[in-house]
Formats: C-alpha cells, sequence, structure tokens
C-alpha cells in the first residue's frame, strides 16, 4: 500500500502533466537554483482537518497561467490570472489527494485557495504533522506538503498563522 508520501508525488505528477501540462522528474536530476518562490494554502475539513501547501518557482507561473487558462503569459492582467491558476492548482491537488488517500466515502470541505508568504508557509509546515513530497520541473522543483491538524489546531486554539 503507497504511502502517504506517494501518494503526493503520484497525484501532484497526474495533476501537473494533465491539468498543467507541466512534465515531472525526479528532484535529484533538478540542478540546485536559488529562484524567487510562490505559494498556496488550501485548508479543508472533514473526517480528518489540515492544509495542503503548494509552494513552486515564480518562473513557473507564466507557462502554469498559459496551460490551464489558455492566457498569453505576457497578457496584461497576468499577475490576477497566475495567481488563479496558482490557486486553482492548489484546489484540484488538494481534492484529488484527499480522495486518494481516503477514498471516495469521506466528505471534505475545501476552504478557498490563499497565497502565502514564505513566512505564513513556514508557520503551517510547523502548525501539524506534515508528509511532503518534492518533484523536479524544468525550471526547479516544487513541493506538496499535506499537514494534519491536531484537534487543537483545527478548533483554531492554537499555532495557526
Amino acid at each position: 500500500m503507497p504511502t502517504n508520501e506517494q501518494h503526493i508525488i503520484q497525484v501532484t505528477q497526474e495533476i501537473l502533466e494533465t491539468l498543467a501540462f507541466l512534465s515531472t522528474r525526479p528532484v535529484e536530476e533538478v540542478t540546485a537554483v536559488r529562484s524567487e518562490r510562490a505559494a498556496v494554502g488550501v485548508e479543508y475539513a472533514g473526517p480528518t482537518s489540515g492544509i495542503l501547501l503548494l509552494d513552486l518557482p515564480v518562473d513557473v507561473l507564466p507557462e502554469l497561467a498559459a496551460n490551464m487558462l489558455g492566457v498569453d503569459p505576457g497578457e496584461e492582467g497576468g499577475e490576477k490570472q497566475r495567481q488563479d491558476a496558482l490557486g486553482e492548482l492548489g484546489n484540484v491537488l488538494c481534492g484529488n489527494l484527499l480522495g486518494r488517500i481516503n477514498g471516495a466515502e469521506p466528505v471534505f470541505n475545501l476552504k478557498a485557495p490563499r497565497l502565502l508568504t514564505a513566512a505564513e508557509l513556514q508557520q503551517w509546515r510547523e502548525c501539524g504533522q506534515a508528509v511532503s513530497a518534492k518533484l523536479g520541473l524544468n525550471q526547479g522543483w516544487c513541493e506538496v506538503s499535506l499537514v494534519a491538524f491536531d484537534a487543537k489546531t483545527a478548533r483554531g486554539e492554537a499555532g495557526r498563522p
């Protein structure tokens, strides 16, 4: 039976390749590149609660928006479209990943995707039990984390940014 990390890798590969038309490869094959990052979080609640975090290079966003939304990467208003594409990618990843891990029966409610700063991303990673996986992209790597909240965090009593 696959681990949650393996589920994250499989679902992320499938979604990036079919929805965003982005090729993936093992992160070990990626040359270390320091680049500006973009991140989004999608909180969920149901039989379990937590947040899906997606972190990737900003350089990927124009191609992501072009592939997902059919827009010209240089088009006016492109920043909003890139943010929308990133949010939609996070939303689709979260829904598919929860379904793969938990099966079709449980119902989860997803909050609207929210763009995150680097500091917020780190805070979310530290506020619960996280399972993460990295995948290589042409422009660097992406990281997807599924952070499960404990009862206090789920109620908003502790640890949430």
